[in-house]
């Protein structure tokens, strides 16, 4: 995920979570994205943006997941190419090309090609 650096960061730059126990014990944390709509809105009113990029399960899930590198990378890789494909600006989508590129992604993603 990536942005501008000089424009604002939007909902759209934030992953989600709409997971219960996350939302529970984590003040709200997983309405990232309202936070970024409206950063005056107090944390127990953040509500659920359905249309924001989503995390792979609660905060919780993904903290463990995140422990174990192949298996982070297994299920975020195609994440964050959907980010690049559906919420990005053209603006982004090169930044993002490049990003990939620096990280290995690109190389990773022609190598899983059929």
């Amino acid at each position: 995920m990536v942005r501008n650096p000089d424009l604002p960061v939007e909902p759209r730059h934030s992953w989600n979570s709409n997971r219960r126990i996350s939302s529970w014990t984590l003040f709200h944390l997983t309405r990232h994205s309202h936070h970024h709509a409206e950063g005056e809105v107090p944390y127990q009113d953040l509500a659920p943006y359905p249309d924001a990029p989503m995390m792979i399960g609660g905060y919780l899930t993904t903290i463990l997941v995140a422990m174990v590198p192949p298996l982070w990378h297994h299920l975020m890789t195609p994440k964050v190419l959907a980010w690049d494909r559906d919420y990005a600006t053209p603006e982004e989508r090169r930044l993002a090309a490049e990003a990939n590129a620096r990280s290995g992604l690109a190389t990773l993603r022609a190598a899983s090609s059929p």
